[in-house]
């Protein structure tokens, strides 16, 4: 049985009442909050999500011509807008040894530039590079990144500058992927460093985000965690709505029983830390005073 927010709403009100369409609203932010500390705070089996890319060699054509402080980059023998996802991706080009950003490609031979460089170059080779990778929208948290070669890559702390880390480009594969999206877009985008000097095929894994809740939507969970979501849910609606602590706290502890149990039966990331109630940590449900927050 799929479950539905419509139907959590429907058997919650068996126990708090028949709500109107505004106490049915509120009572579905509580969900959405039950749901999203389930799956920001365990690693489930159901979240883990596994997908690759593929990276774009390096492009190095022809030769390039730019003044001095100038954005306008002029190419000779080149093909620019044969690049695949030219007009999409986040692309770097290098002159004279640094790394520029692309604001754009105009055409097969004219590009702009972010900023204007320092020296000019005429007729120079030079090479584009296109280190920035989108990851599966839905995924909130990146745990593993790694090639045929390289299995594991390290994972940088997110909102690193990955620009400090350029400087070797000549391996055919990364050893860092530093996440650059923060944010909505938290741990859908990495770059790689350095950048594979050639063709590579990546594979990745991590655990999906919480899904927005509507009343026709299922909540992205399996069904036995039915129990666990209604008396999270509870025990907020009665700490927030009518402010009775008893039952909050018998809703928390009857929830938190569940959970355990659960995570006992259920696969799990060997890295993960186990739920355990009261806690300071970041991972864990963290009371403040009576309910949990």
């Amino acid at each position: 049985m799929a479950l539905l927010a419509s139907t959590l709403i429907t058997d919650l009100q068996d126990q708090i009442g028949t709500l109107d369409a505004t106490g049915q609203g509120v009572l579905l932010k509580f969900i959405q909050r039950a749901l999203d500390r389930i799956y920001q705070y365990r690693r489930w089996s159901w979240r883990r999500h596994t997908d690759q890319f593929t990276t774009l060699a390096p492009y190095e054509t022809g030769t390039v011509t730019v003044s001095a402080g100038s954005t306008a980059v002029t190419g000779s023998g080149t093909t620019w807008t044969d690049i695949t996802g030219y007009n999409s991706g986040t692309f770097y080009i290098k002159l004279n040894s640094e790394l520029h950003q692309i604001a754009s490609i105009t055409d097969a031979t004219h590009l702009v530039l972010s900023a204007g460089v320092d020296t000019a170059v005429s007729a120079s080779s030079y090479t584009i590079y296109c280190p920035v990778v989108e990851l599966d929208v839905t995924l909130a948290e990146l745990t593993h990144i790694g090639t045929y070669l390289n299995p594991r890559i390290d994972i940088a702390s997110p909102g690193w500058n990955y620009e400090v880390f350029w400087g070797d480009d000549s391996r055919s594969y990364a050893q860092k992927a530093a996440l650059t999206g923060l944010g909505p877009n938290k741990g859908r985008q990495i770059v790689l460093w350095p950048y594979p000097s050639e063709r590579q095929v990546y594979g990745y894994e991590g655990f999906i985000a919480a899904p927005t809740l509507v009343t026709t939507t299922d909540v992205g969970c399996p069904d036995d965690f039915r129990d666990a979501i209604e008396e999270m849910t509870l025990s907020l609606w009665y700490r927030r709505r009518d402010n009775d602590m008893a039952l909050s706290q018998a809703c928390y502890a009857a929830g938190k029983a569940r959970l355990d149990e659960l995570w006992l039966a259920d696969p799990k990331d060997t890295s993960a830390i186990p739920f355990r109630g009261a806690t300071t940590g970041s991972r864990g449900f963290q009371w403040e005073g009576a309910f949990w927050q």
